[in-house]
């Protein structure tokens, strides 16, 4: 009883001690913190205890009033500031081609004007899928007679499809990539198909399974196919269960060269050398002795049984399937409807975003580098970069003293460790060569195709066939280790980890409020940006990006004890992500799936929160929020918090934690708060708290 009235009384002092501390700092009176105040006391709940429910701490109002719009699944920070860069990329768009434009932007205009063309859409109507499907050797289950069995098969077809601008890639993926032993190089790579739906989907026939076999005989309708709806269901059947098969044979893949010769061998169901040389462009073609990357053999040895015992018109119904359900959004309004309602069983959103929006965002699509710098051009602040650079600098300071602490890893792999993190690379905010029109004109000079302003459909394909050219092109190409061309689009708000390259990208577009701001005090921006780099940063030596080296190669460069021992830490969260429930939808979450995010996240708010206190000794103390009874400790963890707030349709919860792997925001901040010592200690958390976990999982 002494004990706990001793607790009681430090507690106490220790948070008189702070108001007392705290009010001889100054305020921070400035617009940005005004707004950042009203955003705070906007979205949190103090009814809440901080140590019953963090999230709810920091989220109750928000969760509680903020409406999701119609034509969204989910609502949170990160997409609000998305939607705001769609908008100011549709604003670009629509202004007028000026004379001096350099002809990449005014074909991405004219792209975007014949995309919001919805009058030349509605009268083409099905016209433009029907004349491919012709070129592409017709489908059966129209029953037109255009398809002949004769000459029918899935190579011609599949070269067909990539010469075309569809995906080539329906029964098995065959892509360009680094070299994963050796990337300096590129080899080419296959593995397995991409499919219509998550593979669970085809394993686990719950109503999202039923909602997509319905569409497919609803769509095949609405192509006008003489079939009736029994026969096309009959005839539909047998594609599902093919897709069945291929689900249920693609799994992770990792690296298995062989050459063509070798592959020959092995699977003869296919002549290799002639398929793959018919699909590469006529510069770039193949020999025998020629290496390629057969990603899982057990894969293609499968494959190659059922392919001898499918029929070709399952075949051809199948591929031609997915020729449609990949053209669905792009076709009149009603095929798009139906398109969208299916959709729905997957996200629960009510409607469609506007056709400005989605043409902006197929245009940015299509033309990545060119939309990038059109955006970062009018709205990004080179001034950011050095402030960010700062934040990096700070972490991997912190990731070395907090490697000194661990005892599971020998210090051979430690130094290791440490010849990786100061290799990694940070690349953020845009590179130069958006803002150089000779660069950017002559990486287009790949995709010199004309804009026909009356074919949307057309149009669209041509740029992906070029695309798909220029990505199979690069097979001879040394793999430049900085090459702008291979940076992820400056307009997406997110951040990305390259194990390949050993680099991390905080893009421009995520360097905005609420997530950044220069104007406000840093443990605003160390808890909002900082997470996302330390999270970043993390992934870079998870159970993924571990297998890579300094410089980016796959192979093991750890001690087998280190190994043992980080995988046996792995475990803690998988057990205690697996018994989190969802409260919506009453799932359990999978935390063998979601280990990697997980780790990341805790760890990423811990190497943040600590590289905030390292600021803080070379820099002191900031002045805090008015109004706001915080600490600057507690405000980061609050703003950590708030750019996770979030409200989310029960479907796309269901989705999310049936096949992704980001467990619902929810968890990703009472998960990673409550592996923290630091969070308990700040927000003076009894043992016995929810939010303070009694088995604390660790890795860093």
């Amino acid at each position: 009883m002494k004990s706990i009235l001793f607790f009681i009384t430090l507690c106490i002092l220790t948070t008189y001690c702070n108001i007392i501390r705290n009010k001889t700092l100054k305020v921070c009176e400035t617009d940005a913190c005004y707004a950042a105040r009203d955003r705070i006391l906007t979205f949190m709940d103090s009814s809440i205890d901080p140590c019953d429910d963090f999230y709810k701490y920091s989220c109750g109002n928000y969760i509680k009033t903020k409406r999701i719009p119609d034509f969204l699944p989910i609502i949170f920070p990160f997409k609000e500031l998305q939607m705001k860069v769609d908008e100011q990329i549709v604003k670009i768009l629509e202004e007028p081609i000026i004379g001096n434009e350099i002809k990449l932007f005014k074909d991405v205009k004219k792209f975007y004007q014949s995309c919001t063309n919805t009058e030349t859409i509605k009268n083409l109507g099905i016209s433009p899928l029907m004349n491919k499907i012709e070129e592409l050797d017709g489908w059966p289950v129209l029953g037109d007679g255009k398809w002949n069995e004769a000459n029918w098969s899935w190579q011609k077809v599949s070269k067909k499809l990539f010469q075309n601008g569809f995906s080539s890639n329906f029964i098995f993926s065959l892509f360009v990539d680094t070299d994963y032993k050796n990337t300096s190089m590129r080899n080419a790579k296959i593995a397995a198909a991409d499919l219509a739906l998550n593979r669970e989907y085809f394993m686990r026939k719950d109503e999202r399974y039923y909602a997509y076999k319905e569409f497919q005989i609803d769509l095949v309708l609405m192509l006008s196919s003489n079939l009736s709806r029994t026969e096309i269901e009959s005839k539909m059947s047998k594609v599902l269960e093919f897709e069945e098969f291929l689900a249920s044979i693609s799994k992770n893949r990792f690296s298995n060269l062989v050459t063509i010769r070798k592959l020959q061998q092995n699977f003869p169901f296919n002549n290799w050398l002639i398929f793959l040389n018919s699909l590469m462009p006529n510069e770039t073609q193949f020999t025998l002795d020629d290496v390629i990357d057969d990603c899982q053999y057990n894969f293609l040895n499968r494959l190659g049984v059922k392919l001898r015992k499918t029929s070709k018109e399952v075949l051809a119904n199948y591929m031609m399937w997915r020729v449609a359900f990949n053209s669905a959004s792009f076709l009149n309004q009603s095929i798009k409807n139906r398109f969208s309602k299916f959709i729905s069983t997957f996200t629960g959103q009510k409607n469609q975003r506007s056709r400005e929006t989605f043409c902006a965002v197929i245009t940015s699509e299509f033309f990545p580098h060119a939309i990038s710098a059109l955006y970062v051009r009018r709205y990004f602040k080179e001034s950011v970069k050095e402030k960010i650079q700062e934040m990096v600098n700070y972490m991997k300071i912190v990731f070395k003293e907090n490697l000194k602490t661990i005892n599971w890893m020998n210090e051979v792999t430690k130094k290791q460790v440490i010849v990786k993190l100061n290799t990694l690379y940070a690349l953020i905010g845009p590179a130069q060569e958006l803002y150089n029109d000779t660069e950017l004109e002559n990486f287009y000079k790949n995709f010199n195709v004309e804009i026909d302003s009356e074919n949307f459909f057309e149009t669209m394909l041509n740029v992906k066939t070029a695309t798909n050219n220029f990505g199979l092109n690069k097979l001879r190409q040394k793999v430049k280790k900085n090459d702008w061309i291979e940076n992820k689009a400056s307009f997406i708000a997110n951040a990305f980890i390259h194990h390949g390259k050993n680099r991390f990208e905080i893009l421009a577009a995520i360097l905005n409020d609420p997530i950044y701001n220069e104007n406000l005090p840093e443990y605003m921006n160390f808890g909002a940006i900082g997470s996302v780099i330390g999270h970043e940063l993390t992934h870079a030596f998870d159970n993924a990006g571990s297998l890579f080296d300094e410089n980016g190669n796959f192979r093991e460069w750890w001690s087998l004890e280190s190994r043992r021992n980080f995988m046996n830490l792995n475990e803690c969260f998988i057990a205690q992500y697996n018994n989190f429930t969802e409260p919506v939808t009453g799932l359990n979450l999978n935390g063998k799936r979601t280990q990697s995010e997980n780790i990341a996240d805790t760890n990423g708010i811990k190497f943040a929160y600590k590289s905030y206190k390292k600021w803080v000794e070379e820099h002191g103390d900031e002045e805090l929020l008015l109004d706001i009874e915080l600490n600057q400790k507690q405000l980061f963890w609050i703003s950590a918090a708030q750019s996770r707030c979030s409200v989310a349709r029960k479907e796309f919860l269901e989705d999310s934690i049936l096949v992704k792997k980001h467990v619902p925001h929810q968890f990703r901040i009472i998960g990673s708060f409550g592996n923290q010592e630091d969070f308990s200690r700040d927000f003076n958390c009894l043992s016995e708290s929810y939010m303070n976990f009694k088995n604390k999982c660790s890795v860093w």
